[in-house]
């Protein structure tokens, strides 16, 4: 059997830097022999022919299967990737504060909000991409996020 890491997350959005992250890891792995697939929430429409509804996880999912969860922002595939048997690696890549949308946005709002609350599940999971992204998510699982500071 060849050995498989999937990669989730919420949204693969076209030209943005997680969504380059993620073709490149895949890009790697399957070179490598690996059998990867991207599970999405949602997903550009010129990048949803290289990703597979976030669903399809449950039952192709196995124990030995390695999960990268890139973790930005709330969402269904997060939780859902969660309660999946296979292991799981996290990879933070911040989670914007909400109330930088309110009144911009009502859903992202929501969704950070979330976000925010679902880290906490992710305990011992986390590779951060920078010390100040590790830093953010060692409060989360305290119990508390450092808030942050608007500049005036």
């Amino acid at each position: 059997m060849t050995a498989r890491v999937h990669q989730v997350l919420a949204t693969l959005g076209y030209g943005d830097a997680i969504g380059h992250e993620v073709l490149g890891i895949q890009r790697v792995l399957r070179a490598a022999g690996y059998e990867s697939e991207i599970f999405v929430d949602t997903a550009d429409r010129r990048l949803e022919h290289l990703t597979t509804d976030y669903h399809e996880m449950v039952g192709a999912i196995a124990p030995d299967d390695i999960l990268i969860h890139h973790f930005s922002i709330g969402s269904r595939a997060s939780r859902t990737a969660y309660a999946m048997p296979g292991r799981m690696a996290l990879v933070y890549h911040n989670i914007t504060p909400p109330e930088y949308f309110v009144g911009v946005h009502k859903e992202l709002v929501k969704l950070c909000f979330h976000g925010r609350r679902e880290l906490t599940g992710f305990a011992g999971l986390m590779h951060g991409t920078a010390e100040y992204h590790r830093d953010r998510f060692r409060s989360a699982r305290r119990g508390r996020l450092m808030e942050s500071s608007r500049r005036s």
